[in-house]
């Protein structure tokens, strides 16, 4: 399910980061970047065991923004991806589930037990249970007194999850290694920008162990009052994979083995036969 990453620092800068995975749910492959500039103010990224309902759901998005709905605030953008996250989720069960009957979602909760009868239950579970199999970050600047940046996931079935506490998230199969790592890093909203790129990339170095996250890698960096935004180029990138792997290599103790069996010599004396203990029966 790949992995993306994004999290507000510098007191106004905004860092994005994704593999290039991309799943179309019974093969996977390196494919590209797994995002878009939605405006001048918010960022989409996508994570998905299944690709199929990405792109729909995008273009509702597109269009909802076009439409001329509310696309600057937190509140209308996150509206407007959970809003077409649902929509298209709801086509989606209509079309597998109910069309082959002639039923809308609608239909079904109005009729859909005298019609079904016994099989009712049943249906409504597979309904209820039905996955769209993809997430998505939105990120960027909204107008507000503070100059941060807002992070939000949207998930299955169209739930909008703030970000704004920990000011980072993460989405796709590494994204547990992904948040313990930054949390263990204390990564922050004023972290320097420096140090945050380091966080990031090395929380989605580590992510990498995951089923399914790609090791080529993205990095965008935004920032309030502005549009333009900066990429780390491959060079940059392997630079500081570099250096995390050295961090890691001073991590290691020292002879870690010979030391761990000298602390639990004791406790492992106790499970030792006495010379007069009988042998246990095979």
């Amino acid at each position: 399910m790949t992995v993306c990453i994004a999290a507000a620092c510098d007191a106004d800068k905004l860092i994005l980061v994704t593999d290039h995975m991309l799943s179309l749910g019974f093969t996977s492959a390196e494919a590209g970047v797994k995002g878009m500039r939605l405006s001048d103010n918010w960022h989409l990224v996508f994570a998905a065991d299944d690709t199929t309902l990405v792109t729909p759901i995008v273009r509702r998005i597109v269009q909802k923004i076009k439409d001329g709905s509310d696309a600057v605030s937190y509140e209308g953008i996150s509206r407007i991806v959970a809003t077409a996250y649902q929509d298209v989720r709801r086509t989606q069960v209509e079309d597998l589930y109910l069309s082959p009957y002639g039923l809308t979602i609608a239909e079904f909760r109005e009729k859909g037990y005298k019609f079904f009868k016994d099989y009712y239950l049943t249906l409504l579970n597979h309904i209820e249970r039905f996955d769209a199999k993809c997430e998505f970050i939105i990120s960027g600047f909204a107008p507000t007194p503070t100059r941060q940046a807002t992070i939000f996931r949207v998930v299955n079935p169209g739930v909008i999850e703030p970000a704004e506490l920990m000011g980072y998230t993460a989405i796709g199969m590494g994204w547990i290694n992904a948040i313990a790592h930054l949390t263990r890093k204390k990564q922050g909203m004023r972290t320097p920008l420096a140090e945050s790129i380091y966080n990031v990339l090395s929380a989605k170095f580590l992510s990498e162990i995951a089923t399914g996250v790609g090791k080529e890698t993205t990095v965008i960096v935004a920032g309030r009052g502005t549009t333009k935004l900066a990429f780390l180029e491959d060079t940059e990138i392997e630079e500081i994979r570099n250096l995390y792997g050295e961090e890691q290599q001073k991590a290691q103790a020292q002879n870690l083995e010979q030391q761990l069996q000298a602390i639990v010599k004791r406790c492992v004396s106790v499970l030792s036969p006495s010379p007069t203990e009988p042998a246990p029966p095979s």
